[in-house]
């Protein structure tokens, strides 16, 4: 089983983390200091994928355990560390697309979870390529936190294949998705807490327009009027 950590809007000691995906906290207004860092926050989101383990990137061995799925875990914070008060749901994901494939809506109650890759069928224990081989993935789904202690499933949305990253916009209300859905690369999504509304796709080009590209990175300028993306 892979785990992947997401923190959004938290405090770290005296520096901000507005949100990170990565393994890295991006911090602002830091100042040296001896003393321990201070961390809070509303909760740490970690999403397992049940259809492999770390390994399989490299050599293909999935190693499923028979009964796992994939899983939502909600760590509510501050978190005591001899018993951290965790809450777990059943979500499709997958990490085989990480960093960008949770987004959380600015006010931290909702979370936006992209499946980018589906299980293999039952007995499947290797492929090839974990990044090609596993079967497409097709939806986001939307998950209430506003209560970290009790997550729910508000809703999901079937969209193109395998999207692979997600963001918000400041304001909350529109989804940019990368996909590999031929001809809709993007898709924006509004949004209103778990409710979708319209869907608008675009196509993606390089090389002046000649070729069919792909959207491998997408993030809202801090306007939140404009989508920018790495092809």
């Amino acid at each position: 089983m892979c785990v992947f950590i997401f923190l959004s809007a938290c405090q770290f000691g005296d520096r901000q983390i507005a949100s990170s995906n990565t393994n890295q906290a991006v911090a602002t207004n830091a100042n040296p200091t001896n003393q321990q860092d201070r961390f809070s926050g509303r909760y740490l989101l970690a999403i397992s994928d049940a259809d492999m383990v770390a390994s399989a990137y490299v050599d293909g061995k999935l190693k499923r355990s028979p009964n796992a799925k994939d899983t939502l875990s909600v760590i509510s914070l501050p978190s005591n560390g001899q018993n951290p008060t965790v809450a777990q749901l059943n979500v499709s994901n997958s990490v085989a697309s990480w960093p960008n494939v949770i987004a959380v809506s600015p006010d931290g109650n909702i979370a936006y979870i992209a499946e980018t890759r589906g299980s293999a069928p039952q007995g499947v224990q290797q492929v090839k390529n974990v990044f090609t081989d596993l079967p497409a993935g097709a939806k986001v789904t939307a998950v209430n936190l506003s209560n970290p202690q009790k997550p729910t499933i508000a809703n999901s949305l079937q969209l193109g294949r395998n999207p692979h990253n997600i963001s918000i916009n400041s304001e909350g209300n529109l989804l940019a998705i990368a996909t590999d859905e031929p001809g809709k690369g993007v898709e924006l999504v509004e949004v209103n807490g778990s409710q979708f509304g319209r869907r608008f796709t675009f196509s993606v080009k390089k090389n002046q327009g000649k070729q069919p590209g792909r959207v491998s990175d997408i993030e809202w300028h801090p306007s939140g009027r404009i989508p920018c993306s790495d092809t």
